[in-house]
């Protein structure tokens, strides 16, 4: 049971958009035979992750199922136009207006930075 679940509509620029952001994209996607969307809902459910942190216990992608299909018969494809996401929030700290980042001489700092861009 998920307390928020959204979707995303899935467009030629946001897939373009996407590739430049995942690194090693075609060796990923060569690992899920081709399946554009499954890659683009891992990259999205580690970024949701990363930035909703503790707020969050599970960000989760609902994928669609692919029908058993013949050897003789095309692969099937877990295509569509939308990509579907469910939350569970994390009660105590769902709510908080602010999370302090790291202190700026740390060595997580950058990487925060990085994140979530200068003030």
């Amino acid at each position: 049971k998920f307390d928020h679940i959204f979707h995303i509509h899935v467009t030629p620029e946001i897939l373009v958009s996407a590739s430049k952001k995942v690194a090693d994209l075609s060796q990923k996607e060569m690992d899920l035979g081709g399946h554009q969307n499954v890659l683009l809902s891992r990259h999205i459910e580690e970024q949701l992750s990363k930035a909703l942190g503790k707020r969050i216990v599970l960000v989760q992608a609902m994928i669609a199922d692919c029908k058993k299909w013949e050897l003789s018969d095309e692969p099937c494809l877990i295509e569509g136009d939308s990509l579907t996401f469910g939350l569970v929030l994390d009660a105590s700290s769902a709510f908080n207006i602010l999370d302090k980042g790291p202190p700026a001489d740390s060595l997580e700092a950058k990487e925060f930075r990085e994140f979530w861009g200068d003030k």
